[in-house]
């Protein structure tokens, strides 16, 4: 898709996980942490620290900010929800 020079700008992406490793309701990873990166669905259960769905999201639609990856639709909303295990 970046080859094609496709970005995700405009897409909003759905990720419903296991939990997402945020700290005060912020991400731990600097792939997910800019301004309206990502919205949390409301009715989702409470998010955790367990970081498979941050490793999830990333990869769909973590920020190309110069660090060791960026996401496939790095320029896209996420928005991320949780399912108990």
């Amino acid at each position: 898709a970046y080859g094609y020079g496709l970005s995700g700008a405009g897409i909003r992406i759905g990720v419903i996980d296991t939990g997402y490793n945020l700290v005060g309701g912020q991400p731990a990873h600097s792939e997910l942490d800019s301004p309206n990166k990502f919205s949390i669905v409301e009715s989702a259960a409470q998010f955790t620290s367990d970081a498979h769905g941050t490793h999830v999201a990333s990869l769909a639609g973590g920020e190309r900010d110069g660090s060791i990856m960026h996401g496939v639709a790095y320029n896209s909303t996420l928005l991320l929800g949780m399912v108990e295990t």
